[in-house]
């Protein structure tokens, strides 16, 4: 378990948080689009919060069995909170936009 939770760190957390900043900082209209935005500067803020949950990612690969729970406990509750947000979205105002709640298609708004 723990050698599965180790590279679980650094490649779904680590990894793919990180791919998560690059895109969001080097393609933002792209990325815009993708979750039905129009670009703001709410895109630079989730960079930077993918960002920070990369850097869990890799320091989970190195830590302790504690620290490993803080980081988990920690990025779930970042991801859990989406999750909720995205359904509420999706039920209470029929929001289906790909990923962001709130958020309308950059062609329709």
């Amino acid at each position: 378990m723990e050698i599965w939770q180790r590279w679980w760190a650094i490649g779904a957390f680590g990894i793919g948080s990180l791919w998560m900043t690059v895109a969001f900082l080097a393609f933002p209209d792209v990325m815009a689009t993708a979750i039905g935005f129009h670009r703001t500067p709410f895109l630079f803020e989730i960079a930077f919060a993918n960002l920070g949950l990369a850097v869990m990612g890799f320091r989970a690969a190195s830590a302790s069995a504690r620290e490993r729970i803080t980081i988990g406990l920690g990025g779930g509750m970042f991801l859990w909170g989406a999750v909720v947000g995205h359904l509420y979205q999706w039920f209470a105002n029929g929001d289906h936009a790909p990923a962001t709640p709130g958020a309308s298609s950059p062609t329709t708004s």
